[in-house]
Order: C-alpha cells, then sequence, then structure tokens
C-alpha cells in the first residue's frame, strides 16, 4: 500500500499462483486501466499491474519491480496491506529503494520516504531474501573493519581502503 501526503492510499497485489509465470499474461495479471496522480502499480517489462501474477513456488531470488506516480511532493508511505499464505507465516519481503540505497524488512514495518511530484517506475524492487552485502577491493584485516548496531541500522566503517557493496 502507498499512502500520500494527503492521506490518500492505492494499493496494488502481487500474487504467487501455480501455473503463473514471471512474464506478463492475461490470465494472471491485470494492467492499471489509467495510470493518473497517485497511483501505484508493479512493472513487467512496459506494463504498469494493479494485480501480478507470479511463479509459485516463491523464489528467494525473485524481484518485482514498482513504481508509482506522486501527485504532491512529501512524505510518502510504502506498507504491507495484507499477507497470505506463506507471507503470513515465515516468508520475508524487502523493499529496496534504489535511489537512496535503504533496504527495508516490511514484515517489520513501514517505509517512509520523501519525493517530488511526478512519476517513478526505477525506485524501487521488492525481495524475498535479504540482501547480501560482499567487501571487495582488497585484503581486509578485522582491524581495518568495523561493523556495529547504530540503533536499526548497521554501519560499516574502514581504516583502510574504499569498501565497496556489490
Amino acid at each position: 500500500k502507498l499512502s500520500t501526503p494527503q492521506n490518500k492510499f492505492n494499493t496494488l497485489a502481487v500474487s504467487h499462483i501455480q501455473g503463473a509465470s514471471n512474464n506478463f499474461e492475461g490470465d494472471y495479471d491485470a494492467p492499471l486501466m489509467v495510470v493518473g496522480s497517485d497511483s501505484f502499480y508493479s512493472i513487467i517489462d512496459d506494463k504498469k499491474l494493479g494485480i501480478q501474477g507470479r511463479h509459485y513456488p516463491v523464489s528467494n531470488d525473485d524481484q518485482i519491480k514498482l513504481g508509482f506516480v506522486a501527485y504532491q511532493s512529501g512524505l510518502h508511505k510504502i506498507s504491507l496491506n495484507e499477507k497470505e499464505g506463506i507471507f503470513a507465516a515465515e516468508q520475508k519481503i524487502y523493499l529496496k529503494d534504489l535511489q537512496t540505497g535503504t533496504f527495508t524488512d516490511l514484515t517489520q514495518g513501514d517505509y517512509s520516504f520523501s519525493s517530488n511530484a511526478g512519476k517513478y517506475d526505477d525506485r524501487f524492487i521488492i525481495l524475498y531474501k535479504p540482501e547480501s552485502l560482499v567487501l571487495a577491493a582488497g585484503n581486509y584485516s578485522k582491524d581495518q573493519v568495523k561493523v556495529f548496531r547504530d540503533g536499526n541500522n548497521f554501519t560499516v566503517r574502514s581504516s583502510g581502503s574504499k569498501i565497496i557493496a556489490i
């Protein structure tokens, strides 16, 4: 669910269904009839969907591209509206904000973000496994890299070379 600065909301559905693929199919996917102000949708190729049927069983490597239209600048929020099946039990749902690099476990809480008015088709993706961080660019000793928790966030610092997250 996408909530807007005007306290309006828009929802989309992603359902993993036996027989569906992760490509566009008229039997399992429903394009938005109109992409208007404050729209929220998933994306396959160039199609904006209000309902997306995906392959079942769920693959932890699955990625679902999301897009939205913001009518007004301000604070927006993405949250889970309803979970069923394995998503109601053990399966995590993560949101990655490609603009800020923020990675949020939506099963633990909402994601609030600031946005200008406009259309954004390359900002968010849904993932089902935590993103792996690979530390690269040299040989590190444990004295050169420090990882610590700062509230709900983890901070990585290096006294040596630059750290690259891949």
